[in-house]
Protein backbone atom coordinates (compact mmCIF):
# COMPACT_ATOMS: atom_id res chain seq x y z
CA UNK A 1 0.00 0.00 0.00
CA UNK A 2 2.92 2.51 0.95
CA UNK A 3 4.51 1.65 -2.75
CA UNK A 4 0.95 1.93 -4.72
CA UNK A 5 0.40 5.29 -2.98
CA UNK A 6 3.97 6.85 -3.84
CA UNK A 7 3.40 5.91 -7.18
CA UNK A 8 -0.35 7.51 -7.07
CA UNK A 9 1.23 10.96 -5.46
CA UNK A 10 4.15 11.02 -8.33
CA UNK A 11 1.37 10.69 -11.12
CA UNK A 12 -0.93 13.20 -9.00
CA UNK A 13 2.45 15.63 -9.20
CA UNK A 14 3.61 14.60 -12.49
CA UNK A 15 0.49 14.08 -15.05
CA UNK A 16 -0.83 18.00 -14.75
CA UNK A 17 3.17 19.34 -15.05
CA UNK A 18 3.40 17.22 -18.26
CA UNK A 19 -0.07 18.39 -19.74
CA UNK A 20 0.92 22.09 -19.15
CA UNK A 21 4.70 21.34 -20.50
CA UNK A 22 2.77 19.92 -23.60
CA UNK A 23 0.59 22.75 -24.06
CA UNK A 24 3.32 24.78 -23.71
CA UNK A 25 5.51 23.56 -26.14
CA UNK A 26 3.42 23.02 -28.61
CA UNK A 27 0.99 26.52 -28.94
CA UNK A 28 4.29 28.57 -27.74
CA UNK A 29 8.10 26.80 -27.61
CA UNK A 30 7.51 24.62 -30.87
CA UNK A 31 6.05 27.66 -33.08
CA UNK A 32 8.73 30.10 -31.99
CA UNK A 33 11.89 27.39 -32.80
CA UNK A 34 10.19 26.65 -36.50
CA UNK A 35 10.48 30.77 -37.08
CA UNK A 36 13.70 31.67 -34.94
CA UNK A 37 14.46 33.59 -37.94
CA UNK A 38 11.31 35.58 -37.08
CA UNK A 39 9.48 35.50 -33.84
CA UNK A 40 7.33 38.34 -34.11
CA UNK A 41 5.64 36.56 -36.56
CA UNK A 42 4.33 33.89 -33.32
CA UNK A 43 2.24 34.27 -30.82
CA UNK A 44 4.88 34.47 -27.91
CA UNK A 45 7.15 36.73 -30.20
CA UNK A 46 4.22 39.14 -30.64
CA UNK A 47 3.65 38.73 -27.08
CA UNK A 48 7.09 39.52 -25.66
CA UNK A 49 6.95 42.44 -28.28
CA UNK A 50 4.21 44.00 -26.57
CA UNK A 51 4.60 43.18 -22.91
CA UNK A 52 8.84 42.86 -22.48
CA UNK A 53 8.55 43.61 -19.06
CA UNK A 54 5.38 41.31 -18.13
CA UNK A 55 7.31 38.25 -20.02
CA UNK A 56 10.81 38.62 -18.15
CA UNK A 57 8.59 39.79 -14.54
CA UNK A 58 7.27 35.91 -15.33
CA UNK A 59 10.42 34.22 -16.20
CA UNK A 60 12.00 36.40 -12.81
CA UNK A 61 9.11 35.02 -11.01
CA UNK A 62 9.52 31.01 -12.34
CA UNK A 63 13.15 31.38 -11.16
CA UNK A 64 12.27 32.65 -7.94
CA UNK A 65 9.84 29.64 -7.20
CA UNK A 66 12.73 27.22 -8.35
CA UNK A 67 15.26 28.51 -6.29
CA UNK A 68 12.60 28.76 -3.12
CA UNK A 69 11.79 25.16 -3.86
CA UNK A 70 15.63 24.20 -4.19
CA UNK A 71 16.04 26.37 -0.94
CA UNK A 72 13.35 24.85 1.07
CA UNK A 73 14.76 21.10 0.01
CA UNK A 74 17.64 22.07 1.40
CA UNK A 75 16.55 23.85 4.79
CA UNK A 76 13.59 21.87 5.57
CA UNK A 77 15.89 18.75 7.26
CA UNK A 78 17.78 21.35 9.21
CA UNK A 79 14.70 22.85 10.61
CA UNK A 80 13.13 19.35 11.33
CA UNK A 81 16.81 18.49 13.30
CA UNK A 82 16.35 21.56 14.82
CA UNK A 83 12.58 20.94 16.01
CA UNK A 84 14.21 17.36 17.69
CA UNK A 85 17.05 19.14 18.98
CA UNK A 86 14.82 21.31 20.81
CA UNK A 87 12.73 18.46 21.86
CA UNK A 88 15.40 16.48 23.74
CA UNK A 89 16.98 19.59 25.27
CA UNK A 90 13.42 19.88 26.52
CA UNK A 91 13.21 16.96 27.94
CA UNK A 92 16.70 16.63 29.38
CA UNK A 93 15.50 19.96 31.45
CA UNK A 94 18.83 21.58 30.36
CA UNK A 95 18.93 25.52 30.47
CA UNK A 96 22.98 26.60 29.57
CA UNK A 97 25.72 25.06 29.30
CA UNK A 98 29.25 26.61 29.89
CA UNK A 99 32.91 25.03 29.19
CA UNK A 100 33.44 27.71 32.18
CA UNK A 101 37.58 27.29 30.69
CA UNK A 102 38.60 30.74 31.39
CA UNK A 103 38.33 33.28 34.19
CA UNK A 104 35.82 35.31 32.51
CA UNK A 105 33.42 32.68 31.74
CA UNK A 106 34.21 31.60 35.33
CA UNK A 107 33.20 35.20 36.55
CA UNK A 108 29.74 35.32 34.30
CA UNK A 109 28.55 31.76 35.00
CA UNK A 110 28.95 32.42 38.81
CA UNK A 111 27.02 35.84 38.18
CA UNK A 112 23.74 34.37 36.33
CA UNK A 113 23.89 31.26 39.24
CA UNK A 114 24.09 34.43 42.10
CA UNK A 115 21.27 36.36 39.45
CA UNK A 116 18.86 33.52 39.41
CA UNK A 117 18.70 33.00 43.15
CA UNK A 118 18.13 36.33 43.57
CA UNK A 119 15.46 37.03 41.62
CA UNK A 120 13.72 33.66 42.12
CA UNK A 121 13.50 34.31 45.54
CA UNK A 122 13.06 30.78 46.56
CA UNK A 123 12.26 29.27 49.99
CA UNK A 124 15.02 26.92 49.99
CA UNK A 125 18.83 26.80 49.06
CA UNK A 126 20.83 23.25 49.20
CA UNK A 127 24.58 23.02 48.11
CA UNK A 128 26.66 19.69 47.83
CA UNK A 129 30.54 20.26 47.62
CA UNK A 130 34.25 19.40 48.99
CA UNK A 131 35.16 22.00 50.91
CA UNK A 132 32.66 24.57 50.18
CA UNK A 133 35.65 27.26 50.38
CA UNK A 134 35.71 28.02 47.17
CA UNK A 135 31.86 28.49 46.52
CA UNK A 136 30.64 30.43 50.08
CA UNK A 137 33.71 30.04 52.39
CA UNK A 138 35.96 32.56 51.51
CA UNK A 139 35.11 36.33 51.24
CA UNK A 140 35.99 36.47 47.86
CA UNK A 141 33.53 33.44 46.73
CA UNK A 142 30.81 33.89 44.60
CA UNK A 143 28.38 33.04 46.69
CA UNK A 144 29.76 34.50 50.02
CA UNK A 145 27.46 37.60 50.38
CA UNK A 146 24.48 35.43 48.75
CA UNK A 147 24.43 32.42 51.64
CA UNK A 148 24.28 35.64 53.97
CA UNK A 149 21.76 37.45 52.96
CA UNK A 150 19.83 34.58 52.07
CA UNK A 151 16.37 34.41 53.62
CA UNK A 152 15.11 31.06 53.29
CA UNK A 153 16.28 27.88 54.75
CA UNK A 154 20.19 26.72 53.54
CA UNK A 155 21.18 22.99 53.16
CA UNK A 156 24.93 22.21 53.13
CA UNK A 157 26.52 18.91 52.00
CA UNK A 158 30.20 18.37 52.60
CA UNK A 159 32.78 16.28 53.01
CA UNK A 160 33.87 14.72 56.10
CA UNK A 161 37.07 15.25 56.86
CA UNK A 162 39.54 11.95 57.16
CA UNK A 163 36.49 9.87 55.60
CA UNK A 164 37.64 7.45 52.98
CA UNK A 165 36.10 10.45 50.35
CA UNK A 166 38.47 13.09 51.82
CA UNK A 167 41.20 11.11 51.64
CA UNK A 168 40.81 9.77 48.12
CA UNK A 169 40.09 13.75 46.59
CA UNK A 170 43.16 14.79 48.80
CA UNK A 171 45.11 12.20 47.16
CA UNK A 172 44.13 12.38 43.64
CA UNK A 173 44.77 15.85 43.21
CA UNK A 174 48.09 16.20 45.32
CA UNK A 175 46.29 17.99 48.22
CA UNK A 176 47.81 18.87 51.68
CA UNK A 177 44.89 16.97 54.14
CA UNK A 178 45.56 19.26 56.50
CA UNK A 179 44.63 22.52 54.77
CA UNK A 180 41.76 20.64 52.76
CA UNK A 181 40.24 20.19 56.05
CA UNK A 182 41.32 23.88 57.14
CA UNK A 183 39.27 24.60 54.38
CA UNK A 184 36.15 22.64 55.17
CA UNK A 185 36.13 23.78 58.63
CA UNK A 186 36.50 27.75 57.85
CA UNK A 187 33.42 27.01 56.02
CA UNK A 188 31.70 25.62 58.48
CA UNK A 189 32.88 28.61 60.67
CA UNK A 190 31.63 30.88 58.29
CA UNK A 191 28.06 29.48 57.97
CA UNK A 192 27.89 28.69 62.00
CA UNK A 193 28.90 32.74 62.66
CA UNK A 194 25.70 33.33 60.45
CA UNK A 195 23.47 30.99 62.92
CA UNK A 196 24.81 33.10 65.82
CA UNK A 197 24.88 36.94 64.77
CA UNK A 198 22.42 36.31 62.00
CA UNK A 199 20.07 33.85 63.49
CA UNK A 200 20.16 32.06 59.63
CA UNK A 201 18.69 29.03 58.97
CA UNK A 202 21.45 27.05 58.18
CA UNK A 203 22.21 22.96 58.13
CA UNK A 204 25.31 21.20 57.16
CA UNK A 205 26.41 17.41 57.38
CA UNK A 206 29.13 16.04 56.36
CA UNK A 207 29.20 12.64 54.22
CA UNK A 208 31.70 10.13 53.74
CA UNK A 209 31.45 9.15 49.82
CA UNK A 210 34.42 10.47 47.11
CA UNK A 211 32.72 13.65 45.83
CA UNK A 212 31.26 12.92 42.05
CA UNK A 213 28.57 15.73 41.39
CA UNK A 214 28.96 19.67 42.47
CA UNK A 215 25.10 20.73 42.83
CA UNK A 216 23.39 24.15 43.59
CA UNK A 217 20.05 24.27 43.24
CA UNK A 218 16.83 25.64 44.33
CA UNK A 219 13.02 24.63 43.60
CA UNK A 220 13.77 24.63 40.09
CA UNK A 221 16.94 25.72 39.50
CA UNK A 222 20.25 23.40 39.96
CA UNK A 223 23.85 24.01 38.45
CA UNK A 224 25.74 21.13 37.99
CA UNK A 225 29.85 20.35 37.52
CA UNK A 226 31.27 17.31 37.86
CA UNK A 227 34.40 16.35 40.56
CA UNK A 228 37.15 15.60 37.98
CA UNK A 229 39.24 12.79 39.92
CA UNK A 230 42.49 14.99 37.48
CA UNK A 231 41.47 18.25 38.05
CA UNK A 232 39.60 20.79 40.44
CA UNK A 233 36.14 21.34 39.91
CA UNK A 234 36.04 24.95 38.76
CA UNK A 235 37.92 23.73 35.60
CA UNK A 236 35.24 21.39 34.58
CA UNK A 237 31.85 22.52 32.79
CA UNK A 238 28.87 23.73 34.27
CA UNK A 239 25.64 22.93 33.49
CA UNK A 240 22.08 24.50 34.74
CA UNK A 241 18.90 22.30 34.35
CA UNK A 242 15.63 23.65 35.01
CA UNK A 243 12.23 22.14 36.54
CA UNK A 244 9.46 21.02 33.83
CA UNK A 245 5.67 22.33 34.61
CA UNK A 246 5.04 18.99 36.26
CA UNK A 247 7.51 16.84 38.62
CA UNK A 248 6.08 14.19 36.25
CA UNK A 249 7.54 15.47 33.37
CA UNK A 250 10.84 14.32 32.25
CA UNK A 251 13.85 16.49 33.15
CA UNK A 252 17.54 15.63 35.01
CA UNK A 253 16.88 18.12 37.66
CA UNK A 254 14.87 15.80 39.28
CA UNK A 255 16.79 12.21 39.67
CA UNK A 256 19.83 14.34 40.75
CA UNK A 257 18.58 16.40 43.26
CA UNK A 258 17.70 12.56 44.45
CA UNK A 259 21.30 12.31 45.01
CA UNK A 260 21.66 15.22 47.40
CA UNK A 261 18.33 13.97 49.17
CA UNK A 262 20.50 10.25 49.83
CA UNK A 263 23.21 11.82 50.71
CA UNK A 264 21.50 13.87 53.07
CA UNK A 265 19.45 11.44 54.85
CA UNK A 266 22.62 8.63 55.07
CA UNK A 267 22.62 7.68 58.63
CA UNK A 268 26.71 7.85 58.04
CA UNK A 269 26.55 11.84 57.19
CA UNK A 270 27.22 13.64 60.76
CA UNK A 271 26.09 17.01 61.68
CA UNK A 272 29.25 19.82 60.64
CA UNK A 273 27.83 22.30 63.25
CA UNK A 274 27.37 20.21 66.02
CA UNK A 275 30.14 17.70 65.47
CA UNK A 276 32.60 20.09 64.15
CA UNK A 277 35.05 21.80 66.17
CA UNK A 278 35.65 25.52 66.24
CA UNK A 279 38.93 26.20 65.82
CA UNK A 280 38.33 29.73 65.65
CA UNK A 281 41.19 32.15 65.01
CA UNK A 282 43.54 29.41 66.31
CA UNK A 283 46.37 29.14 64.24
CA UNK A 284 44.13 29.48 61.08
CA UNK A 285 46.05 30.93 58.03
CA UNK A 286 45.18 33.20 56.26
CA UNK A 287 43.77 33.05 52.94
CA UNK A 288 43.73 36.03 50.02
Amino acid sequence: MSEWWHHLKWHVYVWPAMGLLSFVLKDYLWPLVKNIRNPGSTQLGEYASAHPLRLAGGLVGLALIGIAVKAWKLIRPILVRERQYAHMLEGIGLREFSNHDSENKRGQDWDRCVAEIKNTRPSRLCILGATGWDTFGSSQSPMHNLIRDFEGSIHILLLKPGSYGFQKRTAELNKNEENYRQEIEDSIEYCRSLVEKYKKSIDIRLYEDEPIWKMIFSDRYLWLQYYDPKDDVDNTPVYTLQTRAQATDSSLYYPLVKVFQRRWNDAKSTDGLANQGRRAGNGRKARS
